[in-house]
């Protein structure tokens, strides 16, 4: 009797085990590193994915990029702290099933959105308003990387005219440097 009972101890706390580690997690920290995470959400519109909010901290300006993936139809609405700052593009042209991010983000049959956020603190909660008909679950994938703001990078011309410059004044630099060497030879010789 003792050992039925340490076996049926044993099978329910194994399957409280079990039950507890198959629960959703709540999202923790995400990494600004441009790297994909993936998202997923039960039920139709109005539910929030099941991981939000993502949380991330950073010291500069950064981008959050948000796609839909692999079936097409689904469309978002992002908060940061609760308050709305944007939502995703609405699919214009039919898509095939698409499991890359990349891909999915690249297509305009896929709903995305990049969202410039200043530094601070970030809470990135992710609203499902729109489905497909018939499936109510989906997934789609978030990334945080920081932001590079193109104009400040010098186009390729100005910096090969700088590189010319630059080659220009040590070859001048070289050929004194050279001239006075002979000079001096040429002295020490008399």
């Amino acid at each position: 009797m003792r050992y039925v009972n340490r076996v049926a101890t044993f099978c329910a706390l194994a399957f409280a085990a079990l039950a507890f580690t198959t629960q959703p997690a709540q999202a923790g920290p995400i990494p600004i590193n441009g790297l994909w995470h993936e998202f997923d959400w039960n039920n139709g519109p109005g539910y929030w994915v099941n991981d939000s909010p993502f949380v991330f901290t950073s010291a500069g300006v950064i981008i959050v990029d948000i796609t839909d993936a692999f079936s097409p139809g689904d469309l978002f609405e992002v908060y940061n702290h609760g308050v709305l700052i944007g939502t995703t593009s609405i699919p214009n042209v039919p898509a095939p099933y698409i499991a890359d991010p990349d891909l999915a983000f690249a297509h305009p049959g896929f709903s995305s959105g990049s969202f410039i956020l200043g530094p601070g603190s970030h809470s990135i909660g992710i609203k499902v308003i729109q489905i497909p008909n018939n499936t109510p679950n989906g997934a789609g994938f978030i990334r945080v990387q920081p932001y590079i703001d193109l104009s400040e990078v010098p186009e390729p011309t100005s910096m090969t005219m700088a590189g010319l410059g630059l080659a220009g004044l040590a070859f001048a630099g070289y050929r004194r440097w050279r001239r006075r060497l002979v000079t001096e030879d040429a002295a020490t010789a008399n």
